[in-house]
């Protein structure tokens, strides 16, 4: 069975940009953001997993609402000077007993203020319906009564609408990626 938090490791370039989303849960084995992943997006707070080794350019750029990280990496990810901007005026949450290893990074170290914490949430995840939908034979089921967007796993923006109960949205067999709810799940189309 797939599950995204143990298996998805890279996100790629470009595949959540300008998607306009407020929140994401990254998968917990995320090892690698590529170059304007997430770039021009309304996040307030962005949590990067332990696992994370690398931040590209651009990664979180034109996301002008962005004031709080929090990366769970012990040792700080490689980073690109542009992977993050404005980070004088942002809040930098690490691991407890890593910040004097941040402060040190020539990226990490730009950020206004550094603090150690063993509370990874970084947002109530309760307040946020997790998205439900999945893949099935020749479609994408997204229960409930939500806005959506399923984006292809090239960034592109195949589908969107409002879903009632179980809607079934038409799609060739792929990998996609379904917004709703400021949420994102992946999913296998057959």
């Amino acid at each position: 069975m797939f599950d995204p938090a143990n298996e998805i490791t890279t996100i790629n370039e470009g595949t959540f940009k300008d998607c306009g989303i407020t929140e994401i849960t990254l998968p917990s084995a995320c090892a690698r953001i590529e170059q304007n992943a997430l770039s021009g997006n309304n996040f307030e707070t962005v949590v990067l997993p332990s696992t994370l080794t690398y931040l590209g350019a651009y990664a979180f750029a034109d996301c002008g609402k962005l004031a709080n990280v929090y990366v769970a990496a012990a040792v700080p990810p490689k980073a690109e000077t542009t992977s993050i901007g404005g980070t004088a005026s942002k809040q930098l949450y690490v691991p407890i007993g890593s910040k004097a290893a941040y402060e040190a990074d020539s990226f990490w170290g730009t950020f206004g203020t550094i603090t150690e914490t063993n509370d990874f949430s970084g947002v109530n995840a309760s307040e946020i319906p997790a998205v439900r939908a999945y893949g099935a034979e020749g479609m994408a089921v997204v229960a409930g009564e939500v806005r959506y967007e399923i984006v292809g796993i090239d960034g592109r923006s195949v589908a969107t609408g409002i879903a009632s109960q179980n809607t079934q949205i038409p799609l060739p067999a792929g990998i996609y990626v379904v917004i709703a709810n400021s949420n994102a799940q992946k999913i296998i189309v057959k």
